[in-house]
């Protein structure tokens, strides 16, 4: 007679937590993006001094998984890739907003499908990022879009303000 009894989960039979994503804010402040491991959604902290993390949410990016959080030299935007089934929209979010308590609030989405899209680095007025869909004339019709992506992938530039999105002029003097 063979019986058969459930097996209980083990912590190896868990999926493991990855380290917080920390991008520093202000001289005395930090957030940090907890993804969750139940693939429930990003948790959002800010941290100042010593004092206690203060909770700013879950499930604020526009996808599950946030990837990379940058801000701005001037602190005042944070750039947010987040990710849904492997597919990346890259968001720009107001930093003081967020990080005030008062929300997580887009100044701009971008939505490469199917493609893909990274930042590279912030400069004085603008995020240089990575794609290899032609940003500036998303959206692009999905039966034309596969036809439509590069490789490599090119580096675009978003104007900060007026979020104008423009290929990166590789000729210009890094700022």
């Amino acid at each position: 007679v063979l019986i058969l009894t459930p097996l209980a989960a083990t912590a190896s039979d868990e999926a493991p937590e990855s380290p917080p994503l920390v991008e520093r804010v202000s001289p005395k402040c930090q957030i940090s993006v907890r993804n969750r491991s139940d693939f429930g959604g990003a948790c959002w902290f800010l941290a100042c001094d010593s004092k206690k993390a203060r909770k700013l949410g879950c499930e604020l990016a526009a996808m599950s998984v946030v990837g990379a959080v940058s801000a701005s030299p001037d602190r005042r935007w944070l750039a947010v890739v987040s990710a849904g089934e492997g597919h990346p929209f890259l968001e720009i979010v107001d930093l003081r907003r967020l990080a005030g308590g008062r929300g997580y609030r887009a100044a701009l989405t971008i939505n490469p499908y199917p493609g893909t899209i990274n930042p590279v680095r912030w400069t004085n007025d603008a995020l240089l990022v990575e794609s290899d869909m032609p940003l500036p004339e998303m959206p692009i019709p999905v039966e034309d879009a596969v036809s439509r992506m590069t490789d490599p992938p090119r580096t675009f530039r978003i104007q900060v303000g007026t979020w104008k999105v423009s290929p990166a002029n590789e000729d210009s003097p890094k700022e």
